[in-house]
């Protein structure tokens, strides 16, 4: 199974698997009316495929909850964006599984891919949030500057792999991954 979705098969199948193996997460749909984001209810994987008065969420939906298998790393400024390809490196170095993908819009999403972030009991989050720090610390003294963390948490949707951007219409599409 795919951790991140690529297109081979269809979203609902994908989302339902990811649901089933690692828990429920949350689904969205956003877009621009009359230049204006309008964003849809956020909706469980479970809620939607339980009530097929929702399953044309699995169609539409362009946002996905942040998986308890993986760190983002989002890079939406000038300066995060120029540095892209060291932060890229540093993981390599590291010896990480990692998948940076456009994101369609005006920067990157770096996937961080581990299941050392899951137990029996469910999200280490203890050791996902050490994880967070030396890494973020890393990039400050790789780059010079602090990057958003606002994609740390794991309660925070994001833009859907290989479907168009909200905003753009764009697809997120992979720049580059290791392994």
């Amino acid at each position: 199974m795919n951790l991140l979705y690529d297109g081979s098969i269809s979203k609902k199948l994908w989302l339902e698997q990811i649901a089933n193996k690692y828990g429920d997460f949350k689904i969205a749909f956003s877009k621009k009316v009359n230049g204006e984001h309008v964003y849809y209810k956020h909706r469980s994987v479970i809620e939607c495929s339980s009530d097929e008065n929702l399953y044309y969420m699995f169609d539409i939906c362009n946002h996905r909850q942040i998986l308890p298998y993986e760190i983002i790393i989002d890079l939406d400024d000038e300066k995060a964006i120029a540095g892209v390809d060291k932060i890229c490196n540093l993981l390599g170095n590291y010896k990480e599984t990692y998948f940076c993908f456009k994101t369609g819009s005006k920067g990157y999403h770096i996937h961080i891919i581990s299941n050392d972030f899951i137990d029996v009991d469910g999200i280490k989050e203890d050791f996902k949030k050490k994880i967070k720090l030396i890494l973020y610390t890393d990039i400050k003294i790789l780059l010079g500057y602090d990057i958003d963390q606002h994609k740390a948490s794991s309660n925070v949707l994001i833009a859907m792999e290989n479907v168009p951007h909200w905003k753009t219409g764009v697809k997120k599409t992979l720049y580059k991954k290791g392994i």
